[in-house]
C-alpha cells in the first residue's frame, strides 16, 4: 500500500512540477480546457478528498458512532447540504469543531480557504522606473 501512494505522490509531483509537454489543453464535451484549470481542479478534488479523509479518521477515533453515520456527517458538512442523521449535537467539542471548519470551508471554497490561510509576502520591485538610453562617449 505505502508503494503505491509513494508511485501516486511521485507521479503527481512530476505532474505539477512539469506537466505534460505534449498536452498545452484538453478537449472536453466540444470545449477546451486550459492545462491550468485542469491542474487546479486536480488540486482541489486532492486537498478536498484529504480534508474529508482526515476528518473521517479523526470523528471515528474520538466519537462513538458508526463509520457510515461519520462519513454521512462529514460529507453532508463539506457539502454545506442541511443533510444529517442526528449525529452533530452528540459529538464532542472537538468533533463540532471538525463539523464546523468542514462546513465553513465547504462554504467558502477550498481554494479561497487555502488562500486565506497563506503568508503574505511583500512584492518583489513593485515599482519599476522607466528605462532609458543615455548618451556615452
Amino acid at each position: 500500500m505505502a508503494v503505491v501512494f509513494e508511485r501516486l505522490r511521485l507521479r503527481l509531483r512530476f505532474y505539477f512540477i512539469f506537466g505534460h509537454s505534449w498536452a498545452q489543453s484538453y478537449l472536453y464535451f466540444g470545449r477546451e480546457l486550459h492545462q491550468e484549470d485542469v491542474r487546479k481542479s486536480l488540486a482541489v478534488i486532492i486537498f478536498a478528498s484529504i480534508l474529508c479523509l482526515t476528518s473521517i479518521i479523526i470523528l471515528a477515533q474520538t466519537e462513538n458512532a458508526t463509520l457510515i453515520e461519520i462519513i454521512f456527517e462529514v460529507f453532508s458538512a463539506f457539502g454545506t447540504c442541511g443533510l444529517s442523521l442526528g449525529l452533530t449535537p452528540n459529538l464532542s467539542v472537538a468533533g463540532k469543531i471538525i463539523i464546523i471548519i468542514l462546513m465553513f470551508i465547504g462554504r467558502v471554497g477550498i481554494m479561497y480557504s487555502m488562500l486565506s490561510l497563506r503568508k503574505k509576502s511583500e512584492p518583489k520591485n513593485a515599482i519599476r522606473l522607466p528605462k532609458e538610453k543615455i548618451i556615452t562617449g
